[in-house]
């Protein structure tokens, strides 16, 4: 069947970051609402509960971009199923992002209902499998853990009601808001400064993310994010946060970014400068 289209918005300034484009936490935002929308359109049971979404960004969206997301089910290599969304910019059709959600426990299931229902999409699977993140389920880790293995706290914040969606959840950008600052915060640490990254004319950006939900948040609950480095090489570092609810330790999510740093005139990536990131990779980047 044909992708559906699921979401039609527009690019506001207030949603783009100090690299002049929209922020990650706002893809995600959209993909929510595609999710929702596609949802509905093909009444998915809502009991088949998404357990990761991986994103890649493959162009920037910038201010007063005209974009819309279509969505449907796609096979995998391996005859498994996915629900993924190709966000487009309307005026050239390019695909901007890509997030391909994968469902667990709920994955058979799942392949039974789009077989049923005709939902399988014809579409590049090129474009939504992961490059830089690689492997399965990222491994499960203690606080304690994370700062014997170098990371670093990048976010302490408070969940409010205007974070949550109708069951009262976090939303998926909450997360995701929380990983874009805690980013800057870590890029900080590691050696890749602001002053440093200024001086080049540069920003600091990520072009790959996969959030995997292991609990919620709910309004009122504290956040604790801690970062680690899993690995870099001459353009690229990839890095993990783990989000806890504080006053319980209970582990919440886990999110895996690649990033690398961009020439803002000439909007491409550059190489690292020997020597500039201080960090060396203490995590494993999957679980064993």
């Amino acid at each position: 069947m044909p992708a559906l289209q699921t979401q039609v918005s527009f690019v506001n300034a207030w949603e783009c970051d100090e690299n002049d484009h929209l922020n990650v936490q706002f893809y995600f935002g959209r993909f929510t609402e595609a999710d929702q929308h596609v949802r509905a359109m093909l009444a998915l049971d809502p009991a088949f509960r998404r357990s990761a979404r991986l994103v890649r960004y493959h162009a920037e969206l910038r201010e007063d971009d005209l974009v819309e997301i279509e969505s449907g089910f796609a096979l995998g290599d391996d005859g498994d199923v996915a629900l993924v969304h190709a966000l487009k910019r309307m005026t050239d059709g390019k695909v901007c992002a890509t997030a391909c959600d994968s469902f667990g426990d709920h994955a058979r299931e799942l392949y039974a209902f789009a077989r049923r229902s005709d939902a399988i999409t014809d579409v590049d699977a090129r474009l939504y499998r992961p490059r830089g993140v690689t492997g399965g389920p990222a491994p499960a880790a203690s606080r304690t853990e994370l700062v014997a293995a170098g990371a670093f706290v990048t976010a302490r914040a408070v969940v409010r009601p205007e974070n949550c969606d109708h069951e009262g959840l976090a939303l998926d950008r909450t997360h995701i808001g929380h990983f874009s600052d805690g980013a800057s915060i870590f890029w900080e640490k590691i050696g890749l400064t602001k002053a440093f990254i200024n001086r080049q004319g540069w920003g600091r950006v990520a072009v790959e993310m996969r959030l995997a939900l292991h609990d919620a948040f709910v309004a009122g609950d504290l956040v604790e994010q801690f970062t680690v480095l899993l690995a870099r090489s001459e353009r690229t570092i990839t890095f993990r946060h783990y989000q806890f609810e504080a006053r319980s330790g209970r582990l919440v999510a886990i999110g895996d970014c690649v990033g690398m740093a961009m020439d803002l005139a000439t909007r491409k990536a550059v190489r690292f400068p020997e020597g500039q990131i201080s960090v060396a990779p203490q995590l494993s980047e999957t679980a064993e």
